[in-house]
């Protein structure tokens, strides 16, 4: 539970990042990079629980480069419980 990855399964391409040893991460949540995104092209969401130091961290990953780490961190003081959750949400061809 301390890595997120991605699998390509047209390829067999696996990439991951890796929270380290002593962290945690949430289910991470999809956002799309715009309205007209491509599959794979999103932003991932995920609270990273860093167990030794009692914190969180909320990061955003570029899906298609999660290797380089994240785009930003949000620093929270305290730890987050355990609550988010992936969303799946069909999308609407008529938009």
């Amino acid at each position: 539970m301390s890595c997120v990855a991605r699998v390509d399964y047209a390829t067999g391409k696996v990439s991951e990042y890796y929270m380290g040893e002593t962290c945690s991460t949430q289910e991470a949540i999809f956002v799309p990079k715009s309205k007209n995104a491509a599959e794979g092209e999103d932003y991932l969401l995920s609270v990273i629980n860093h167990v030794e130091e009692a914190r969180s961290d909320l990061i955003i990953l570029d899906a298609q480069h999660l290797d380089a780490g994240p785009l930003a961190t949000a620093r929270m003081p305290v730890r987050l419980r355990y609550a988010f959750h992936g969303n799946w949400v069909k999308k609407d061809e008529r938009h």
